[in-house]
């Protein structure tokens, strides 16, 4: 192998707003890799007509040749021309990444089955929300399993997923286990004195600037909480609980963040019981950071929504967290349940307590997420993931070089 690995991550959603989670998480991690030397292009549908068909995002080439699929019915067509896609360009690089395990997966698989490339899977989604239990309602899921054996390796975040696809059938020594990591890059949220931060004051105005639901007096205590606004996202559950906080609070101020079906629904919840003036949905955001500094307590309000990069983005800003109680939550705070809140998924009265509790002891709950940030820093970094993510990339990139200086040769790589 000359050069650096040359990856093609095929993502389903590319794109760096606080609405679709694994979205997130994919934007980072090929800004991640590329830092890291390798060489990154990425591969995801458009959404609408009018998006161009390339574009550069932070130095990363981002190709969107094919439309989305609409339904299940107009998903033969997608594959069909994103198969066409990858057999024409697939040959300039080592690695064929796909990050879910949905419908993209059998195009990998038909092109790695005419070329030798090396494919990686990643499956994507926790709790309900996961990739594997999307595969009975699928109309190709059984096309999707036999193609999941024929890739080099599938990523699995998340011991319970683990666990359940091998359960599956899936061979075991096909998973390859990656922790998802914090960023030791995220400052922590705010000096210790928040409302005389000069960095939180100019977050404040900053953000004041972008909408106008989102100025606030430098008083008002803020609550924040990003996702899809779907059934899943456990958005509804957080109003609920809200509408009783404000009794206590009359500024408090809750700060939606992102979008989805049930966007509608929401603000006639809000206006019903009449705190739709405590609450700003300004839509997505690209970059979390001034969200973080202004942030009293962030919630992630659903095992299915938020675990796979609004957790451990608040985590490395230090912001206090009250969080869902969750088989992967707890894995993933494991040792440092007592530096977070918690409440069990749907339960609007145990959220609205686990908030109420972080409000009224603001100074120590800051003292505590700095102390869970340095503590997770020193056990799970994300340059720690970022590294096993480039050890595998590397290692089959070097095993299909060598395949490939073998077959010149006319050898067989048992016989080298």
């Amino acid at each position: 192998m000359v050069g650096a690995t040359r990856i093609l991550m095929i993502s389903g959603y590319y794109w760096p707003h606080l609405s679709v989670d694994s979205a997130g998480r994919d934007v980072r991690l090929a800004s991640a890799l590329t830092r890291a030397g390798l060489t990154v292009e990425v591969l995801t549908p458009r959404y609408a007509a009018s998006w161009p068909e390339e574009l550069m995002h932070r130095e990363i080439v981002v190709h969107r040749p094919v439309a989305a699929a609409r339904s299940q019915w107009s998903i033969s067509r997608y594959l069909k021309y994103l198969e066409v896609w990858l057999t024409q360009h697939a040959g300039r690089f080592d690695v064929l990444f796909c990050t879910s395990l949905r419908e993209e997966v059998i195009a990998v698989a038909r092109t790695a089955a005419r070329r030798p490339i090396r494919t990686v899977l990643q499956h994507s989604g926790t709790a309900d929300a996961a990739d594997h239990l999307a595969w009975p309602a699928m109309r190709y899921g059984r096309q999707l399993r036999l193609a999941l054996n024929q890739a080099d390796a599938i990523v699995v975040n998340w011991a319970s997923v683990q666990r359940e696809l091998v359960a599956l059938g899936l061979p075991p020594n096909l998973l390859h286990r990656i922790d998802l990591g914090i960023s030791a890059g995220a400052a922590p949220a705010r000096e210790p004195l928040r409302a005389e931060a000069a960095g939180a004051l100019k977050a404040r105005l900053s953000l004041a600037a972008v909408n106008r639901d989102l100025a606030i007096d430098r008083d008002s205590l803020v609550v924040l909480a990003a996702g899809q606004m779907n059934p899943l996202g456990g958005m509804l559950t957080l109003a609920e609980a809200m509408t009783r906080l404000i009794d206590h609070w009359p500024d408090l101020r809750l700060w939606l963040i992102g979008d989805g079906q049930q966007r509608d629904e929401l603000h006639s919840y809000l206006r019903y019981h009449g705190i739709r003036q405590n609450v700003a949905m300004p839509g997505t955001f690209v970059d979390c950071e001034d969200l973080f500094r202004v942030a009293d307590v962030v919630v992630i309000p659903s095992p299915a929504d938020g675990l796979e990069e609004m957790l451990p983005a608040a985590l490395a800003a230090a912001v206090p967290l009250v969080v869902v109680d969750a088989v992967d939550t707890r894995a993933f705070l494991s040792g440092h349940e007592q530096s977070v809140g918690w409440f069990h998924p749907g339960d609007s009265a145990g959220l609205q307590a686990a908030i109420h509790a972080a409000l009224v002891s603001l100074p120590a709950r800051r003292a505590a997420a700095d102390r869970l940030r340095r503590d997770l820093l020193r056990r799970n970094s994300y340059d720690a993931t970022v590294a096993r993510y480039k050890q595998l990339f590397d290692s089959l990139a070097v095993a299909s070089s060598r395949s490939a200086a073998n077959s010149a040769a006319g050898r067989s790589p048992a016989d080298h």
